[in-house]
């Protein structure tokens, strides 16, 4: 008489395999999700290496914590709209879930590029629309926790240079040991050389939070517009 075997097979591992295949496309979500609030942080953050790399792995740290629990509803909420109709393989409902979360990362890193770009810079800073006249635009500085300095290096004509001393209330200052000041925290904080050669002009206006400075060169054509703000006051 033949005897019957029996095998048991240990099925121990398909819980796992099971979980990861349901979890894979949140994990990505949130990987690429990461690249974007990292890359939006990165571009807005600074012209400094340094201080763009450090920003951007704080912030978008941040920013990214922010974005993930509505990333895995939106995530949740289309694998169960896909589920209804039709039966897909791990690789095309990944693909699927996951690209909400690639357009509103590449949306965040656009937004950030346009943000970041120096005409955007001086409309925000100084005043829209940019002067006819501008041309040859320079930017650097940084955004930290101590507040935001930011200057951009530019050629403009004397004529709106005069509308724009109007419009922003710019009045003259002639410290030198201010001028000096400055000058070293233009080259230092946001990596602009400053080569205007006196006799140049000198203006102001601000108060114990925010503070604009231009200085213009009237042979040259040149201008530094710089924009400060102080976290504690100047």
């Amino acid at each position: 008489m033949s005897r019957i075997r029996y095998t048991v097979v240990n099925d121990s591992t398909q819980p796992k395999a099971r979980f990861w295949r349901n979890k894979a496309a949140y994990v990505l979500g949130a990987l690429i999700l990461w690249v974007g609030t990292f890359g939006t942080q990165w571009q807005s953050s600074s012209t400094i290496p340094e201080v763009k790399l450090a920003w951007g792995l704080v912030m978008g740290a941040a920013m990214w914590t922010f974005f993930l629990v509505p990333q895995i509803i939106v995530q949740f909420v289309v694998r169960k709209l896909v589920k209804r109709w039709m039966q897909l393989s791990l690789l095309v409902e990944t693909v699927i879930l996951n690209i909400p979360v690639a357009v509103f990362a590449a949306f965040l890193c656009a937004s950030a590029y346009a943000a970041s770009s120096p005409s955007a810079r001086f409309q925000k800073y100084f005043g829209s629309p940019v002067p006819p006249t501008v041309r040859k635009i320079q930017q650097g500085g940084s955004t930290g926790v101590d507040g935001v300095f930011w200057v951009l290096r530019l050629n403009i004509d004397r004529a709106d240079i005069e509308m724009i001393l109007k419009q922003l209330q710019l009045v003259p200052v002639g410290d030198e040991k201010s001028l000096h000041y400055w000058q070293l925290r233009i080259q230092t904080r946001a990596g602009i050389t400053f080569d205007l050669q006196p006799p140049f002009e000198s203006y102001s206006v601000g108060d114990q939070r925010t503070e604009r400075r231009l200085f213009y060169d009237s042979k040259t054509s040149v201008a530094y517009f710089v924009y400060c703000t102080y976290l504690h006051g100047a």
